[in-house]
């Protein structure tokens, strides 16, 4: 529709609330952005002997191809502390995992790397808990590049939802690696889209698969749809919610 990509940000302090002013940004591109993000994480960390921080870098992107989503992206589950960080991170990182698990509304994107066992991976189990009919999970699978040779039989099984089943399945994606993301190589999104399309495209087994469960693109539909369906679901509740609220301002202005 003619719409400029356009994207903010913002940190939202922890526990008391409040914005980080300084830090926020108003960007014009993808490649800004990462630049934005990359100096708000190290301001919000440096000062940290975990390398953790409880505040949130929220983000807000504008375009014509994006889709209407709102994404907590989480740190990974920390399970040892290393050389000079402190023994608590463990229990912040897991707070703060199941703080977003545990709400109603959250969809929960599992990520399980494609070259570990899947029976391994803690996140399946956790989002077992909390959501134990599976109508908000969806099992993302990562760096099908490093699988071994000779073992992507075992990793088709769990793409094709035979292995660890999930009532809403699996997608598998790849992202770009360590290197490319050092040397700065697909920069944007339709560069990075175009080589995970001919990395599964060109793949001797992954070529092979359902291409509906392959790709960011396939991912994104999925979880668009969804989300609709989600929304759809909890509209009445979130109607009395609302309305709720409204008679306790109302209440309280009439006290003022």
């Amino acid at each position: 529709d003619g719409t400029p990509w356009r994207g903010t940000l913002r940190v939202q302090r922890g526990g008391a609330g409040g914005a980080a002013d300084a830090l926020a940004a108003d960007v014009n591109s993808p490649n800004e952005l990462t630049r934005a993000i990359e100096k708000a994480t190290e301001a919000l960390t440096s000062g940290s002997s975990s390398g953790f921080s409880s505040d949130s870098i929220v983000v807000t992107v504008r375009a014509p191809s994006v889709p209407d989503l709102t994404i907590i992206d989480l740190p990974g589950i920390v399970r040892t502390a290393t050389r000079g960080q402190e023994k608590s991170v463990i229990t912040d990182v897991n707070d703060m995992i199941e703080y977003y698990l545990a709400q109603e509304r959250t969809i929960v994107l599992a990520l399980v790397p494609a070259n570990q066992d899947v029976a391994t991976v803690d996140i399946l189990e956790r989002a077992l808990r909390v959501d134990p009919s599976g109508e908000r999970t969806i099992g993302v699978l990562t760096k099908p590049d490093l699988v071994g040779e000779g073992s992507e039989d075992e990793v088709l099984a769990v793409l094709n939802n035979e292995r660890k089943p999930l009532k809403l399945g699996y997608v598998m994606v790849k992202n770009r690696s360590a290197a490319q993301l050092k040397s700065g190589a697909l920069q944007g999104p339709r560069a990075a889209e175009r080589a995970e399309r001919e990395f599964f495209l060109n793949h001797p087994v992954w070529k092979n698969a359902d291409r509906s469960l392959l790709g960011v693109q396939n991912l994104t539909t999925k979880l668009t749809g969804l989300l609709t369906k989600r929304i759809i679901k909890v509209l009445p509740e979130l109607k009395w919610e609302l309305q709720d609220h409204f008679n306790q301002a109302e209440k309280a202005a009439k006290r003022l």
